[in-house]
């Protein structure tokens, strides 16, 4: 919390505990939780105390994925300490910066997932702040979790199946034509717009 007073807790901030019984009772199968806090003793120009996040939230449930600012001895540097265009702690900057310029879709599929999420703040605040680690960890997630979609991404066509391809180029008229039909059904049940794009081009290479 941003007006945090170490001498008035209970009313100025917001326990781990607090907030990892409202996680154990979300009935939610993904969360993610980002932390932008320090773990070690605050001082001027850093977020917080330490708060034993790892430990607090160890037993929190299946399906969680923690992001953190630091590590377990490190400050959370406020962005205008390191620059002072920065209006928000710098992992938190890079975090929203990251979704709201697609660049955090790191392999450029247009979803950006957490993983890709993390990994962008990270390698931004590194450049800024060796000295700030910021970390992530996850208790029995399953896949990855796509955070959001890149709201510039521009899709590349994608590989129709193989065995649709050979179908495609094969010189029986009608199993070509069970080809074709069968790019039309992947069309209509589809929003993939990369595979869209795929169908597009094996169909023109027919004409």
């Amino acid at each position: 919390m941003p007006d945090t007073d170490r001498d008035e807790l209970d009313i100025s901030a917001i326990s781990a505990e607090f907030l990892n019984k409202r996680i154990k009772n979300c009935r939610a199968k993904q969360i993610v939780v980002v932390l932008d806090c320090c773990y070690s003793g605050a001082f001027e120009g850093a977020k917080g105390t330490d708060v034993g996040t790892q430990a607090t939230f160890a037993q929190s449930g299946e399906g969680r994925i923690f992001l953190t600012a630091t590590d377990n001895f490190q400050r959370a540097w406020e962005g205008h300490v390191i620059d002072k265009s920065l209006e928000h702690s710098m992992f938190t900057h890079y975090l929203v910066q990251g979704l709201q310029n697609g660049k955090a879709d790191l392999n450029n599929d247009g979803n950006i997932t957490v993983s890709e999420w993390y990994d962008y703040a990270y390698q931004k605040v590194q450049a800024k702040r060796p000295t700030q680690t910021p970390k992530t960890w996850t208790q029995k997630k399953r896949g990855d979790v796509v955070i959001a979609l890149n709201p510039h991404a521009k899709p590349k066509p994608k590989p129709i199946p193989a065995e649709i391809q050979q179908a495609l180029l094969n010189p029986m008229p009608f199993i070509r034509k069970g080809a074709v039909e069968a790019l039309a059904g992947m069309l209509k049940s589809t929003d993939d717009k990369g595979l869209v794009m795929g169908i597009e081009l094996a169909l023109r290479g027919m004409v």
